[in-house]
């Protein structure tokens, strides 16, 4: 009984000399090289986390090595994030693919993204518009759902994978709008879009990049509706789904920064600022601008919310057209 108390007070007391020790550690960070994980290949994600982490690793004064794992759809860099110590030396880029989807549409991970990961921030929102080939006979929403209507099961849509954010989003509006579109997967965004171009599928969500927007402006392609809060500069005449009457549609794509669990507060406040200030960073921003993707920055909080909102989307979506992926 002695021993056990003389043991418990030693403990004490190396938690009592060592905790100013940690405090200073968290003050000075970062002292070594961040390691931040891309759970996928090139892209937007490794694009945008590549021009974050330039600009802080000059305010940091330490390099930021950036990681691509892409294989297992972001299973396998995630992982690598879980297990790796929280002490805010190793960050992963992810988003609404690894914490929304692949939670309901796999039937194992090997980590917990309620338990394993802390929020630091959101980065980037991913808006989706809604597109039609210039056959469709639809100026708007409105008249696109009437004529779906009217005509159930002539329209198909396109998406680049089933259990994608496309092929999803297109559900959704499915769901909420009582219409019967054909769902015509491919492997990979790509040739679903030339296959939308050439008129072969009708309808697509997607996202308004510079390639697009051209056909767009070409009258080749219509983009009729947005799926976002608000309208984006880019195409200033497009509506919002709000605005045209399918409310609560504010369903885009995101990107965050998260760390292992358990990583100090300090320095979860100090990355979040600093993603502030980065994405506001004209060099930085450009980056954005050019992928047709808004940033977007929150507090951990507010990030964590956003993952129980988009679970509470999908989750029963994903359930009831059985998504499995292995």
């Amino acid at each position: 009984m002695g021993q056990n108390l003389v043991l418990t007070a030693f403990k004490l007391l190396i938690v009592a000399l060592a905790a100013p020790a940690i405090a200073a550690a968290q003050d000075r960070y970062p002292t070594k090289p961040i390691h931040w994980i891309v759970p996928s290949g090139t892209g937007s994600f490794d694009n945008l986390t590549r021009a974050m982490a330039a600009q802080m690793s000059l305010v940091f004064g330490q390099p930021i090595i950036v990681e691509n794992r892409p294989a297992a759809g972001g299973v396998v860099g995630m992982d690598q994030a879980a297990r790796a110590q929280a002490d805010g030396y190793t960050l992963i880029s992810s988003g609404l693919g690894q914490f929304v989807l692949q939670k309901f549409a796999r039937s194992k991970l090997p980590y917990d993204l309620d338990r394993d990961f802390a929020p630091i921030s959101l980065f980037a929102k991913v808006p989706m518009a809604l597109i039609v080939h210039e056959s469709v006979p639809a100026e708007n929403l409105k008249d696109l759902i009437a004529y779906a209507k009217s005509n159930p099961g002539k329209l198909n849509y396109g998406s680049s994978g089933v259990g994608t954010i496309f092929h999803l989003t297109a559900e959704l509006l499915k769901q909420r709008t009582v219409t019967n579109i054909v769902h015509v997967p491919y492997k990979g965004p790509g040739p679903m879009v030339q296959d939308l171009i050439a008129g072969r599928v009708q309808v697509a969500f997607y996202s308004p990049n510079s390639q697009i927007l051209s056909l767009v402006k070409a009258n080749k392609l219509r983009a009729i509706a947005l799926a976002a809060a608000v309208r984006m500069p880019s195409i200033p005449d497009v509506p919002t789904f709000e605005e045209s009457g399918v409310p609560e549609f504010d369903v885009a794509g995101w990107m965050g920064a998260f760390a292992p669990s358990g990583i100090p507060r300090s320095i979860v406040d100090r990355l979040n600022r600093e993603i502030g200030r980065a994405v506001a960073v004209p060099q930085v921003a450009n980056t954005f601008v050019q992928a047709s993707i808004v940033p977007a920055v929150t507090s951990p909080e507010e990030l964590a919310q956003i993952i129980r909102r988009d679970q509470e989307i999908w989750g029963p979506l994903i359930r009831k057209l059985e998504i499995r992926e292995e």
